[in-house]
């Protein structure tokens, strides 16, 4: 294996300057991997840049140790406060797959913000915050005749902003439904037609705030699914669904969440919907707070942002994957001991042992892209013995390379007849081209497990289809 120098401390500690009117109630302790992986889908080589926010201390989660991926070219700031992993990978070939990612630590907190009374006076933002939290941009529209008439209305009897903000939450909770449809429209769409996903009713949520001079912006993350576990392992959570939440700073208080389309949805928590303004659950990794109208490399996302020369067609995957620590600092602990048997070629006998460790085995596909082509046929083979579903991946990888596997290997023989057909489906739409098969693969990975009966891989949901 190729060896690369790299970081593995904490790069830093951010904390914000405001004060925060919050309580702890309760916490949850996990280690958390994230990846962002995408295929060039371009006739050509070409340049592919990845950003990714790393998650930081805050009010509400505390990050015991962060490890980053080998390779990053440079960690950005951004306007917000935002610390953003940089990668650039050079002429990526045709149909070939770029992964980066990070892993962390975190203890992360419920807490409770709802009392907006006596609290420090001397909280305000500075001039040049207000400007950048009440700035217009194209999914806010603060200008739209439908935005200011809704404020027109919604503003009579109101005393003070806080009040305000909640009557823009009650507005938005009880006149739209939660629907998601993959596409972000602006605020004054989602308005109208009374529908939005979480980032939908965050835009819609913070032009009428904007519109009425109350500074926001939002902040989102990945979430814990607790009761949730994988087919392939039961120690790990898995999650390409992420959330999007609000906040609204107010004077005398600080940054105030305010979560819509929980509070409008099933899971506004025992039916009041109130459980989701001024309140937080523990079971979100919160990874940015923005607003998308800044020059933030990130955009519009929260999560991570590529920067490439064709369009994806939303075939990007974006993976969150939990995993419960025995101590704390075990995550520290676990990739001292990876890197050191990952220093030189590790053998297969190395890479089965590592790989038979739910933790362990996370922090070696973190470092996946160090495995040379050559050495994709021993990683298949020895996620094959712990009964891995990534086995099929890095077969089916090898096989796209024309690098050799042992018969036993190949991805036709590893799963039962339903698992192989369902994946020659996909690969068989695009001349072997792995672009269908990795959106394909996000969706099933989960859903795939070892049958002792079969001795091959099976996929628990036989009607996942890539659409």
């Amino acid at each position: 294996m190729q060896k690369k120098y790299y970081f593995t401390a904490i790069i830093f500690i951010l904390i914000s300057a405001a004060v925060f009117a919050s309580e702890r109630v309760a916490s949850i302790h996990y280690i958390v991997r994230f990846e962002h992986r995408l295929v060039n889908e371009a006739q050509q080589p070409e340049d592919i840049e990845l950003f990714i926010s790393i998650p930081q201390h805050n009010e509400r989660q505390e990050i015991i140790y962060f490890y980053p991926e080998p390779g990053f070219t440079e960690i950005i700031p951004d306007e917000y406060g935002n610390q953003i992993l940089h990668f650039v990978d050079k002429a990526v070939p045709p149909g070939e797959v770029v992964t980066h990612g990070w892993m962390a630590e975190v203890r992360l907190f419920s807490c409770l913000y709802d009392k907006p009374v006596a609290l420090n006076s001397k909280t305000k933002l500075t001039h040049a915050q207000e400007k950048l939290f009440l700035k217009d941009a194209p999914n806010y529209q603060i200008d739209s005749p439908i935005i200011q008439e809704l404020v027109k209305k919604l503003t009579p009897g109101v005393n003070g902003r806080f009040d305000l903000a909640k009557k823009f939450f009650e507005h938005l909770i009880y006149q739209v439904n939660y629907e998601r449809d993959l596409v972000w429209d602006p605020a004054p769409m989602v308005i109208q037609r009374k529908s939005g996903s979480c980032s939908e009713y965050n835009y819609a949520f913070l032009s009428l705030c904007r519109a009425a001079k109350i500074p926001g912006r939002y902040t989102g993350g990945i979430i814990l699914k607790q009761d949730d576990a994988t087919s392939y392992d039961a120690n790990i959570t898995e999650d390409a669904v992420f959330h999007r939440w609000s906040e609204v700073f107010l004077d005398g208080i600080g940054w105030y969440p305010i979560d819509c389309s929980r509070g409008s949805g099933e899971l506004k928590r025992f039916g009041n919907p109130y459980n989701q303004f001024g309140r937080l659950p523990s079971g979100v990794l919160q990874t940015m707070r923005g607003d998308g109208a800044g020059s933030s490399p990130l955009g519009w996302d929260y999560l991570s942002n590529c920067k490439i020369n064709f369009k994806t067609s939303d075939k990007e995957s974006k993976v969150g994957y939990w995993i419960k620590p025995n101590a704390v600092g075990e995550l520290q602990k676990q990739t001292q001991l990876v890197e050191k048997k990952l220093q030189s070629t590790p053998t297969t006998n190395t890479l089965k042992e590592l790989l038979s460790n739910s933790l362990s085995r996370e922090i070696v596909l973190l470092h996946q892209n160090e495995f040379q082509p050559k050495e994709w046929p021993d990683l298949a083979e020895s996620l094959y013995h712990v009964h891995h579903p990534e086995a099929i991946y890095w077969s089916i990888r090898a096989l796209k390379r024309s690098i050799g596997v042992s018969f036993h290997q190949t991805y036709p023989f590893m799963g039962d007849e339903n698992l192989t057909n369902e994946i020659t489906r996909y690969l068989n739409r695009d001349e072997f081209n792995l672009v269908e098969f990795e959106y394909w693969w996000r969706k099933a990975r989960p859903k795939i497990k070892w049958d002792d009966q079969k001795k091959a891989f099976i996929l628990t949901d036989k009607n996942l289809n890539l659409f």
